[in-house]
């Protein structure tokens, strides 16, 4: 079991982005996107995984947003 928390997120306004746990529920539609309404929180941030065990990592994957915005 994986968790995941961040310095900052927004709550949901869309079907598709919000919470740190977005960024590792396995849907590529969704993504985890830091605080921007009402005040837009300013870098640097971070995203911190947390693992219910010792485990070997074979690799590590970064997927970029799928849509329109950058």
């Amino acid at each position: 079991h994986m968790s995941a928390t961040a310095t900052s997120e927004t709550n949901p306004r869309h079907d598709n982005d919000g919470p740190a746990s977005f960024a590792i529920d396995g849907d590529a539609t969704t993504l985890w996107h830091t605080r921007y309404d009402p005040v837009k929180d300013e870098l640097p941030q971070s995203i911190t995984l947390t693992f219910d065990g010792l485990y070997s990592c074979g690799r590590f994957v970064y997927e970029p947003r799928k849509d329109t915005n950058s």
